[in-house]
């Protein structure tokens, strides 16, 4: 089962528009998660896995991507990972690399949906 932190900041992932966002909501639904990797700093990974049928045709492997600042003023990021067409990983680590001091409230978060065909320019 998704903690309440987690299912509020993944549902924030999915606000945007973006291919395959439809199906990454439904499987949210039917979502359970376990820490996978805990640095005992507040960085980590935290393993999803859903009972949904639902396959997700994202183009890139993080469909999008969270920032907000910590407490200490360092940004904290959340990246949703989508594998197999599957929601598959959330992961937090800070820009320096620190302890995070305290995970940001959901809404908080300023989410960033990136287009593959940017080139930068």
């Amino acid at each position: 089962m998704l903690t309440g932190w987690e299912n509020r900041a993944i549902a924030r992932l999915l606000e945007p528009e973006f291919p395959g966002r439809s199906e990454l909501c439904l499987q949210l639904d039917r979502a359970s998660a376990k820490t996978i990797d805990d640095h005992g700093n507040g960085h980590g990974c935290i393993d999803i896995r859903s009972h949904s049928p639902a396959i997700a045709e994202v183009l890139q492997r993080v469909p999008s991507e969270g920032q907000a600042a910590d407490a200490d003023g360092v940004d904290i990021h959340v990246l949703l990972h989508v594998v197999g067409g599957r929601m598959s990983e959330l992961e937090i680590f800070k820009d320096d690399g620190s302890d995070v001091v305290r995970l940001p409230d959901p809404d908080d978060i300023d989410v960033f949906v990136f287009d593959p065909a940017w080139n930068g320019e």
